[in-house]
């Protein structure tokens, strides 16, 4: 009986490890990747990445716009918590960055930005 006790002990554990490993989430890499002023080669915007997970938008009428973010291998998701004290869902795209160059993709809408693919060049 003491052993059935332990086999089904052990078997519970290892089903446990196995669903936790296999429903991990994709990891987010806060490696700096971003950190620096970011300006969009053919629009008038630039993202001014303040650490792993803080970026300002300066705009037209004169504010920095404070976005958070969190980012993994391919996508980056930004939420606004700017001045303007409103409640904005968070929005997931996917980027490009290679070296000086980022490119992330906003067609499937971001507030704030256009509905578009935006380049940008680190400065």
């Amino acid at each position: 009986m003491k052993i059935r006790i332990n086999q089904v002990i052990f078997t519970i554990i290892i089903v446990f490890l196995i669903v936790s490993v296999s429903c991990e989430k994709e990891k987010k890499f806060p490696d700096g990747r971003f950190i620096g002023t970011w300006v969009s080669v053919d629009k008038r915007d630039s993202l001014i990445f303040i650490s792993d997970d803080i970026l300002m938008r300066p705009a037209a009428d004169g504010i920095k716009h404070t976005y958070i973010y969190n980012y993994t291998n391919d996508s980056i998701t930004l939420q606004y918590k700017g001045p303007y004290l409103i409640l904005v869902e968070p929005s997931t795209h996917s980027y490009f960055l290679s070296g000086d160059n980022l490119e992330i993709d906003f067609t499937n809408g971001g507030y704030g930005f256009d509905r578009d693919v935006i380049d940008f060049k680190r400065e």
